[in-house]
């Protein structure tokens, strides 16, 4: 009889620790739920894959004209803003990212919004500079609007032939385009 009595004991203990253990597992993929709802935020941006660049003009801070008449093959637009945290983040990985790739690779463009902070923005370009092409314009400016991009930065665009490819919060998160390694 005590036999019986230890093992009803055992399956109790068992019971309660497998639901102490789903109870944590559930717990956990509410976080990591919450963290995924961080990486595309809603209203992020206003183009899919597949939609059309829309047209635009601008210079770079080198004095290069860009336009949508003449896109390249394969471009990463940036978009960053003045006073942003994670943009501070990803603007090393940007520069990295870009390194990953030859001259005759995908362009890699820059858009830093000016705000209106002259210094956060000197500050951007000066850390962007030499590793992409850099382009200033007002929030919600005609790259900005071309590329689909809202007023949340950091944001990443990917397009090729003229078309949305992939959109992303964060440098790490790009998939379509693989560096050349080292």
């Amino acid at each position: 009889m005590s036999w019986y009595v230890a093992a009803l004991v055992l399956l109790g203990v068992l019971f309660l620790a497998n639901l102490l253990l789903t109870v944590a597992v559930i717990r956990r993929l509410r976080e990591h739920s919450e963290l995924l709802r961080q990486y595309v935020r809603p209203g992020m941006f206003t183009k899919s894959p597949g939609d059309p660049i829309g047209e635009f003009e601008a210079v770079t801070t080198t004095g290069e004209v860009i336009s949508s008449s003449e896109l390249p093959s394969t471009v990463v637009a940036a978009f960053f803003a003045p006073g942003c945290e994670s943009c501070e983040e990803q603007i090393p990985q940007l520069a990295a990212y870009a390194a990953g790739f030859p001259p005759d690779g995908p362009r890699f463009w820059a858009v830093v919004f000016d705000t209106g902070g002259t210094e956060a923005v000197q500050e951007k370009v000066a850390a962007l500079a030499g590793a992409v092409q850099v382009i200033t314009e007002p929030l919600g400016g005609p790259v900005a609007r071309a590329f689909g991009v809202d007023a949340v930065v950091p944001a990443f665009v990917v397009a090729g032939d003229a078309v949305v490819l992939e959109t992303r919060s964060r440098v790490d998160l790009l998939s379509e385009l693989t560096p050349v390694a080292a």
